[in-house]
């Protein structure tokens, strides 16, 4: 699926390792959405914002 944010980058399946859990993220706009989130223009994230709420780095590996 291409990036409805960005129009550029694929999103793709992955875990986040450090909470065990599923989400999406844009390859190349680095927007993030989790398993139960609808993947649209107004919905997401950014990675670089999550992880600095959550306060560690994600490992994210492709699931």
């Amino acid at each position: 699926m291409i990036c409805p944010k960005c129009n550029e980058g694929v999103v793709t399946k992955v875990i986040m390792k450090a909470v065990d859990e599923i989400a999406y993220v844009c390859e190349y706009c680095d927007t993030i959405w989790f398993e139960n989130d609808k993947i649209t223009t107004s919905t997401g994230r950014p990675l670089e914002l999550y992880i600095e709420e959550g306060g560690q780095r994600q490992e994210v590996r492709r699931a």
